[in-house]
């Protein structure tokens, strides 16, 4: 059978091969390495034209905005707290969020409409000014004012709080920066509607770089539209594409950045997509570490020492940044160590929050690699797995792995893209039988997300199988 991720192996003299690679670095020019994914497209089985799925796109693009229509407000979880952030970068020019809580609570909309004039917990960490006019950081908002999150943690009780104090976000900045920033260029559009168009447009072209990749590739139309599809409307990213939270943006980081280590192009560009993905979440920093790694064994010499140089630069930029504001270059959210364990049963094995249940064409991937010749007919590298390891193994380690209040399995969709990189390679190399399997799970998949994304999230955000009895929404009522 033809071979479809033709990954180059690392070598196996890791000595001699870094010896090598660093006597590059002085050298004027390096080699261009070998694809991390070469398609070679030999299957004869029939392929949708280009025309035939420009035609199918249209009706797709209005189906994936069904669930804004029905819901164009934020609804829980850490939406509000990113549309307070926005609203005061957009209007107030600064990141002082105790009396943007207040006015929340006095009736503004900065929250989002649902949550004008309540009183929210405050996403916050406490700090004071010094004498030379740094900041320095007390504890979260929590720690002073919530006992059981202090005791869930075995957090002792903080000393009293200073008359005057401040009040910095705990939540990275990067995503309420875009917000803002798109607002300034669309003024008309409020902060919410803003935050979930970009949410969209962030997923939309995430299924997009997948797509590409596969396409560039050598993929048959029809199994680079499939791949494109898993992410489209065949994930748990629908779903998120109607919200404000940051994880669409983190997964269009993630798929821009592997398009870009595919094909061993624009390095700044991907250097900006590493900063950009470390100011959006701080627990993007160990991926980002993995794409550096990556990036030199896919880039010639000059061009990774651009990278190191732009990373550089916005990691210090970031360092500088949280030295200022929190008096302290660790980012504000401490770092609460899970239990693995709980977290793996938590996105794999328990019914209520099982990323496999959510998106089925998963199950689809894992079952055809338990087979002899899909593992004969694709091979992966360690590169791939390491990058798709990274994905999987940080949220598996993250405290709140759950993500809080949200839809079930939200911290671990960015494993999905490469997953979708896969399967788009599966569906190339399947035979008729195969592809129809690979449909249907597709298909149920696209069911379940679309009954998921349009029905009521207290249903679906809570760890329960409530969500299947989307007939009973009030949204459909």
């Amino acid at each position: 059978m033809r071979k479809i991720f033709n990954f180059r192996n690392l070598p196996a003299n890791w000595k001699n091969f870094f010896r090598s690679r660093t006597s590059k670095l002085s050298s004027k020019s390096s080699p261009r390495p070998q694809s991390l994914l070469t398609l070679s497209s030999c299957n004869s089985s029939p392929s949708f034209s280009l025309s035939i799925l420009s035609v199918i796109i249209g009706p797709l693009i209005l189906l994936f905005f069904i669930p804004f229509y029905i819901r164009p407000t934020v609804y829980s979880g850490d939406e509000p707290h990113y549309l307070i952030l926005a609203n005061s970068i957009r209007f107030d020019r600064d990141l002082e969020l105790g009396s943007d809580y207040e006015v929340v609570r006095n009736g503004s909309n900065r929250a989002g409409k649902i949550f004008t004039g309540i009183p929210l917990d405050h996403h916050t960490v406490i700090t004071i000014s010094d004498s030379n006019g740094f900041s320095k950081s007390l504890g979260a908002w929590h720690d002073f004012f919530d006992a059981d999150h202090r005791a869930r943690w075995n957090i002792p009780r903080p000393p009293p709080l200073p008359q005057k104090y401040n009040e910095k976000s705990a939540r990275a900045i990067g995503w309420p920066l875009v917000i803002a920033g798109t607002s300034l260029l669309m003024p008309w559009i409020s902060i919410e509607s803003l935050a979930k168009v970009l949410s969209h447009i962030c997923v939309f072209l995430t299924s997009v770089f997948v797509a590409l990749v596969l396409k560039k590739r050598g993929a048959s139309p029809t199994s680079w539209f499939a791949g494109g599809l898993c992410i489209f409307l065949g994930s748990s990213y629908w779903i998120y594409a109607n919200s404000a939270f940051a994880d669409p943006l983190l997964g269009l980081i993630v798929a821009s950045s592997i398009f870009c280590l595919e094909f061993s192009v624009y390095p700044i560009a991907l250097a900006c997509l590493m900063i950009l993905g470390a100011w959006v979440k701080f627990q993007f920093l160990p991926i980002a570490l993995v794409l550096v790694v990556l990036s030199f064994l896919r880039y010639s010499s000059k061009n990774f020492l651009k990278i190191i140089i732009v990373s550089a630069g916005g990691i210090i930029a970031l360092i500088v940044f949280n030295l200022m504001e929190y008096g302290h270059i660790s980012p504000p959210m401490r770092w609460l160590q899970s239990n693995p364990i709980e977290a793996f049963r938590y996105f794999f094995v328990n019914p209520s929050t099982s990323i496999l249940i959510r998106n089925p064409w998963l199950v689809a991937v894992l079952t055809a690699f338990c087979l002899p010749q899909v593992r004969h007919a694709i091979r992966i590298a360690p590169s791939f797995w390491l990058l798709l390891g990274s994905l999987i193994i940080v949220p598996l380690s993250w405290g709140f792995y759950s993500g809080g209040y949200c839809y079930p399995g939200r911290l671990i969709l960015p494993a999905l893209i490469p997953a979708a990189l896969l399967f788009g390679a599966l569906f190339d190399v399947a035979e008729k039988k195969g592809k129809i399997l690979l449909c249907i799970s597709l298909a149920t998949s696209i069911l379940v997300n679309f009954a998921a994304s349009v029905s009521d999230p207290r249903a679906t955000w809570t760890p329960t199988l409530e969500w299947l009895g989307v007939l009973s929404s009030p949204f459909l009522n």
